[in-house]
């Protein structure tokens, strides 16, 4: 557009060598202008989101390429050695569009306190500072341009011993993080993860857990293999399916729409677990029940369902989540052999 802009008053302005050159100074100071206006919109524009449950702490930055995610270990302490990953997920509709946006997302850098990561590694080791309560989490482009930054706190050090032994909860959400409590080095390389002998993802590792993603869509008991080092342990936990689901994701201010969570692969004469339900939306819909509720979940069919009704009080999409909460009880695992 410049270049036409260019020739279109050359032409009007003829042969005045002045006219020219005052007109390529001023293309030159708007197509810079233009490109400080990119880089600033690109620095503002990208989103931070920060998610903390009892195993993993996750800070995404949503960018012009994609998704860049770090999980870490929700119990972080000054003086820990631990271990996380950084996540990727490009942008795109077909092959060809992801990797030019995955191209763009390997350039990032993360500054994980101090310590200096690049995306495309997916893995880093450091050693939380002793004296720290909190570690910064950013992201800067290869330019060095800051793209947005997180908070996770940092528990003080303790001297209490590392939980002995190796226990996983009995109950945990499926296609969720999973922790295994124990006494781990913080490196990765010590362990491996296997769920029903197919390999788990290592997704972050303090002294204290370890926390994996199973494989996808696996529900039902299942069968954990740990090994340490040289050591192996196995043990079992059951992973249900949590869903939730309604015909809408938009209300209009006075009606009302019926809201189905369903809970599957409760096991007979288990224990009931506990569900939790929140509105995130309360300026938009009313939730029967309230805006944060826990209900215990209990079936001997193997299915349990919950029926609330979701009023809107304005005009406008809503956000509702289901989920469930992971059990107090353990399980143990057993040093064996193979």
């Amino acid at each position: 557009m410049s270049l036409i802009l260019s020739s279109a008053l050359s032409s009007i302005l003829g042969s005045n060598w002045s006219a020219r050159h005052i007109l390529r100074q001023a293309l030159s100071i708007i197509v810079c202008l233009a490109v400080l206006a990119t880089s600033r919109a690109e620095a503002l524009g990208s989103k931070v989101f920060k998610e903390i449950d009892q195993a993993l702490a996750s800070v995404t930055f949503d960018t012009s390429g994609g998704l860049i995610r770090c999980n870490l270990p929700a119990d972080l302490r000054a003086g820990d050695t631990i271990s996380g990953t950084i996540q990727m997920e490009p942008d795109g509709s077909n092959d060809s569009y992801k990797q030019r946006s995955l191209k763009k997302l390997n350039d990032y850098i993360l500054f994980v306190g101090k310590q200096e990561v690049y995306a495309r590694l997916g893995t880093f080791r450091l050693t939380v500072p002793a004296d720290t309560t909190s570690l910064e989490i950013r992201l800067s482009n290869k330019k060095g341009a800051n793209l947005g930054s997180e908070t996770i706190e940092v528990a003080p050090a303790t001297s209490e011993p590392e939980p002995a032994g190796y226990r996983v909860s009995s109950f945990v959400e499926a296609n969720k993080p999973v922790a295994i409590s124990g006494d781990f080095p913080g490196d990765f390389r010590m362990n491996e993860v296997t769920v029903n002998d197919q390999a788990a993802t290592p997704l972050a590792q303090s002294p204290r857990s370890l926390v994996f993603l199973p494989p996808e869509n696996m529900s039902g008991t299942l069968k954990l293999r740990l090994k340490e080092g040289k050591h192996l342990f196995r043990g079992e936990f059951t992973a249900l399916s949590v869903s939730l689901s309604m015909v809408t994701n938009k209300v209009e201010r006075g009606k009302s729409h019926s809201l189905l969570v369903r809970v599957v692969g409760l096991k007979d004469n288990a224990p009931s677990v506990m569900v939790k339900v929140q509105n995130l939306t309360p300026q938009v819909v009313n939730l029967e029940g309230g805006d944060v509720q826990s209900v215990g979940a209990k079936s001997d069919t193997g299915t349990w369902e919950l029926k609330r009704e979701v009023l809107g009080s304005r005009v406008g999409a809503f956000r509702i989540v289901a989920a469930l909460v992971p059990s107090e009880k353990k399980n143990k695992l057993s040093k064996s052999v193979d």
